[in-house]
């Protein structure tokens, strides 16, 4: 999974948005060395894998950060918006 995976989706106004895990995982390690806290470097992990469409590994990833912290706001919206990109639209509501 760390090797690469590069995707290619339209971000707004249709520019192009490159995505690979190894760079997702570069981020992570930049702010752990910068000190953020381990929530804030979890749910940008798993919002860096929902970008390359990586949903299983977000949300595992952001269930752990709401076993912790079950009203995380950041981690409940990633975590609606992962649910309505796999059409779980009842899950994303609750």
């Amino acid at each position: 999974m760390l090797v690469g995976d590069p995707r290619t989706t339209r971000g707004v106004g249709g520019e192009s948005l490159f995505f690979t895990v190894g760079a997702a995982f570069e981020s992570l390690l930049a702010a752990v060395a910068a000190g953020e806290t381990a929530p804030a470097t979890q749910i940008e992990l798993a919002n860096e894998l929902h970008y390359g469409l990586h949903y299983d590994e977000a949300l595992a990833i952001l269930a752990r950060v709401l076993e912790d912290s079950p009203e995380h706001p950041g981690a409940l919206a990633l975590r609606a918006d992962i649910f309505c990109h796999q059409e779980r639209y009842d899950d994303a509501a609750a």
